[in-house]
């Protein structure tokens, strides 16, 4: 028996630009305040504090996601800003890269333009 379907916009793990901004941003937030406890805790541990912040986003912005899908949506925000940068810098060591950038850093650029994208995820990094 499939699982149900916890959000109805967010049918499958590929859909990813269907997070509202809100919801994203508070991702982004949430895995910034969890980082030292993410670099403590080995990989296959780490699905509680995935559910901690999918339990805050549905608290706080009334969008219900799973920790999985928390974890999706952060794993290819990074993989888009990696490639956005790389690609903003002339790629100087020389990684393959994709001209077509992932969905969900496309609905960012979309709606906030691609200074949000570079703000949030580098004031993370920072």
């Amino acid at each position: 028996m499939a699982a149900p379907v916890l959000n109805t916009n967010y049918q499958d793990n590929n859909n990813l630009r269907s997070w509202p901004m809100d919801a994203t941003e508070a991702l982004i937030r949430r895995r910034r305040y969890y980082h030292n406890r993410f670099i403590e805790t080995r990989v296959q541990n780490q699905g509680t504090l995935w559910q901690y912040i999918s339990n805050h986003i549905f608290n706080n912005h009334n969008f219900n996601v799973t920790a999985t899908q928390c974890r999706t949506k952060w794993n290819a925000l990074v993989a888009g800003y990696e490639n956005l940068k790389r690609l903003l810098s002339d790629n100087p060591e020389g990684y393959r890269h994709h001209f077509m950038i992932g969905n969900s850093i496309m609905s960012c650029l979309t709606n906030f333009g691609i200074t949000w994208v570079i703000i949030q995820l580098i004031n993370f990094f920072i």
